[in-house]
């Protein structure tokens, strides 16, 4: 962050909006960050077992009907979740190894 503090054409032409549509967001480069709107976004920790679980709903996804007027769903809303560990990366190599 230090490194981009005074280099504004930098970041504007490195670290900008690559594409987006009504519900998803591509923003960033090689790795870019994606983002999409959700709904129902829990974030539960366990400090015991050092994980975090992570749940949402993604949100149906609609086109254009391609006979008639109006639109279609094409994808239902779907329940996800992820579970993640609360220890830093860095950790986990060091434990492999011993």
């Amino acid at each position: 962050m230090a490194f981009l503090a005074n280099k504004r054409k930098l970041r504007e032409n490195e670290y900008k909006n690559l594409g987006s549509t009504d519900s998803r967001l591509l923003y960033g480069r090689n790795p870019c960050i994606f983002a999409r709107r959700v709904a129902n976004l829990t974030v539960v920790s366990d400090e015991d077992l050092k994980t975090e679980l992570i749940r949402w709903t993604e949100l149906a996804i609609f086109q254009n009907a391609t006979s008639g007027s109006g639109i279609v769903q094409t994808e239902p809303p779907r329940d996800c979740q992820h579970v993640r560990s609360l220890e830093p990366l860095a950790l986990d190599i060091y434990e492999r190894k011993a």
